[in-house]
């Protein structure tokens, strides 16, 4: 949905953000990549599942695809 999208806008990390790690900004990275609904037992947590989104969107932007 382009209001859900939206409404994460502008995106703010502070920082790397690894696989496992907890942050604030995960809610809204999981809106920006399709991966709302899709977490584990704790919404702040950057999972597997997500990881491997951004994997996905850092190969098609030719950018490092290292997860970070």
């Amino acid at each position: 949905e382009p209001n859900d999208y939206e409404s994460v806008l502008p995106s703010r990390f502070e920082g790397n953000l690894h696989p496992y790690e907890r942050s604030q900004a995960v809610p809204a990275l999981r809106v920006r990549l399709g991966q709302q609904g899709r977490s584990g037992s704790d919404p702040l947590v950057y999972d597997d599942t997500l990881a491997a989104e951004v994997i996905k969107f850092q190969r098609q932007n030719r950018i490092k695809a290292d997860g970070i």
